[in-house]
């Protein structure tokens, strides 16, 4: 996604407002619109995780891109991997799957400490055991590529999930 560096002042930045240097994924992006005059927004807040590249583009325009969006601060997990150390990654990692397919029609990641629990409801006409099974595969290969074998991964079929806000979209995420 290009830039409109004549329209905007695009940061991505550490958490103590650092800029960072190259092709290095932010803590949090903040945002100077230049042509908001009704109500001007200095260095405005996001907590999206991007990587911002300044390499050319092949459709030739100049502005910096936006190579990466791996989502929000507010969705990053955190898991112990086989080796013992903990590794950090944004909640699509584990959405993304769930997604694509077909036999789930909503679902909810309760994450804590290794453990995960999976709210879900399934479409009219699967089974419970094959969308059993095809949500634990998908989801511990998932986790797998980041290095991390979670014995068991609990699922809960229900018949709705209550949507927070106005939410148009049917999936969600919860920390706790």
């Amino acid at each position: 996604m290009h830039i409109a560096e004549d329209h905007v002042i695009f940061e991505s930045v550490l958490d103590d407002n650092t800029p960072v240097a190259g092709e290095i994924q932010g803590k949090k992006c903040l945002i100077t619109p230049l042509s908001n005059f009704a109500l001007p927004l200095i260095r405005y807040e996001l907590s999206d995780l991007v990587t911002v590249t300044k390499r050319p583009c092949q459709c030739g325009q100049c502005f910096a891109r936006i190579s990466e969006i791996e989502g929000r601060r507010e969705e990053r997990l955190v898991f112990t991997t086989l080796d013992g150390s903990t590794v950090e990654f944004g909640a699509i990692v584990l959405k993304a799957p769930l997604i694509a397919l077909q036999n789930v029609k909503q679902f909810q990641l309760i994450h804590r400490t290794n453990h995960l629990n999976v709210r879900l409801v399934k479409v009219d006409g699967a089974t419970r055991d094959e969308v059993q099974r095809e949500v634990t595969r998908v989801l511990k290969q998932s986790l797998l590529i980041k290095g991390i074998a979670l014995s068991t991964i609990e699922i809960e079929f229900t018949e709705t999930i209550e949507r927070p806000g106005s939410g148009a979209k049917e999936r969600q995420f919860k920390l706790q």
